[in-house]
């Protein structure tokens, strides 16, 4: 039987790893009572004796819940309970023989007990959410050691999401309630988008989930607070965008197209060369930046695209080429194909043209003056520069993506074959990548016009 806030219950009636969650989680809440004492005397609320006979039982209480705990993993191979240990009076020292056959020692009965939970991976870490979220991180890491940028993202989300008063507060004490009202406020605080709340909720779910696997909750509260009821109170401006909010304008498309070229002409410039190429095929910047040349066939007027560039945050900012990309279904080491068009042809070629004339060698096709390959946040930075200096409304490296997606759509290319193009699903494309012209009014009042299958008769005044 165990009691856990003043219900009692019968572990008896639960699985093993069940049973363990409810002792832990017993055991933590005798240990905070512990704590509590000491503001208890602090607070006027007990006396100094009576403070003391408190400690001395629930010391007691704790060993007892420790040993009850250790009951679940110190078995035999009968299934019988094991001693929890005696005293070697010529050794002057403790002992205890686990289910491994190990002999452990300790100068007290106490110190014997917490090295059987060692042994046995039994933590009593500290249950405030940011040390379970730093424990989830330190999971995280050794789990996906090439995750560095995520891991660094988690962070960021961390210290943007969820004040110090949050954070300190222990994490079995924090209800359901409490974290949705939390939620809505931090949504209205910080204007949250739909893509940063669902940021927020991966994160909770994170740190919940470390919690529930190291016994301290048995339920992820997280999981049950859904998105649709929260979702009303993001800002959702990004879901009614015009196309004027995320492509560049004909004569912005031009402008931009023209600098690019003088600079090209004006002296070696790489990144003008990705831009250009970028906007003919519509891949992602980390897939554009480590293009190989021998990932291109004139010939088939084709670029096989199976690689991308990560970025890593520790120990420093970094990048690696990792050889699998994403694709329409997910993750693709084979890579996926994208057409070659005259314009792509012609800027490969100019760029291949240049860099023989100034004798740059090199398997990679954007490098610098000495062949070193370019990195995303040169790109990044080069991209962002040229759209504040020609003011373009819409901002962003996608809005090139989008581009080639309207350019398809335009020439009747369904979404199944923009999304392979783009390497993503066809619902990706339809939700994200896909505008209506703003002629469409006039547009749609012609193919109404054409199709309809009514007859008017002539109206005499």
């Amino acid at each position: 039987m165990v009691e856990t806030n003043t219900i009692t219950v019968d572990t008896n009636l639960f699985d093993k790893e069940t049973r363990i969650i409810l002792l832990k989680k017993s055991l933590f809440q005798t240990i905070a009572n512990l704590k509590n004492i000491q503001h208890e005397v602090e607070d006027g609320i007990i006396d100094i004796a009576t403070a003391e006979e408190k400690v001395a039982i629930l010391k007691k209480e704790i060993q007892e819940k420790k040993k009850r705990l250790l009951g679940q993993l110190h078995i035999g191979k009968r299934g019988n309970l094991l001693s929890f240990g005696r005293l070697n009076e010529a050794k002057g020292l403790y002992v205890v023989k686990t289910s491994d056959g190990k002999k452990l020692y300790s100068k007290s009965e106490e110190g014997l007990i917490d090295a059987l939970m060692s042994h046995y991976g039994i933590t009593l870490e500290s249950t405030a959410i940011k040390d379970v979220f730093k424990r989830a991180m330190e999971k995280y890491a050794r789990k996906h050691p090439g995750k560095s940028k995520t891991i660094y993202n988690y962070n960021l989300d961390f210290k943007r999401f969820i004040n110090d008063d949050l954070a300190n507060k222990d994490i079995r004490n924090v209800n359901k309630d409490e974290l949705e009202d939390y939620l809505l406020n931090i949504i209205s605080t910080l204007s949250l988008k739909v893509a940063a709340l669902k940021n927020f909720k991966t994160l909770l779910n994170l740190i919940y989930d470390k919690a529930i696997d190291e016994g301290l909750i048995t339920q992820n509260i997280a999981k049950g607070i859904k998105l649709p009821g929260l979702i009303e109170y993001c800002d959702q401006s990004l879901s009614h965008r015009k196309p004027a909010d995320v492509r560049w304008t004909p004569t912005e498309l031009k402008d931009v197209t023209a600098d690019l070229w003088d600079k090209i002409n004006r002296y070696y410039c790489p990144y003008a060369y990705g831009v250009l190429l970028h906007s003919e095929l519509g891949c992602r910047p980390g897939e554009l930046i480590c293009l190989k040349w021998s990932d291109v066939s004139i010939e088939e007027k084709k670029v096989r695209i199976e690689r991308m560039q990560r970025e890593n945050r520790t120990p420093k900012q970094s990048f690696t080429v990792i050889e699998f990309n994403k694709n329409e279904k997910g993750v693709s080491a084979g890579g996926r194909e994208v057409p070659l068009s005259e314009s792509a042809i012609y800027i490969l070629n100019a760029l291949y043209s240049k860099k023989k004339a100034l004798g740059i060698e090199s398997e990679w096709i954007f490098t610098d003056i000495t062949g070193k390959p370019l990195n995303k946040k040169g790109y990044f930075d080069f991209f962002n520069n040229l759209q504040k200096k020609h003011h373009t409304r819409a901002t962003g490296s996608y809005v090139l993506r989008r581009e080639v997606s309207a350019r398809l759509e335009a020439n009747g290319l369904p979404p199944s074959v923009r999304g392979a193009v783009l390497g993503q699903t066809p619902a990706t494309n339809l939700n994200n990548y896909t505008f209506a012209d703003p002629d469409y009014l006039s547009r749609t009042r012609e193919a109404l016009n054409n199709t309809s299958p009514l007859s008017h008769p002539k109206i005499t005044p």
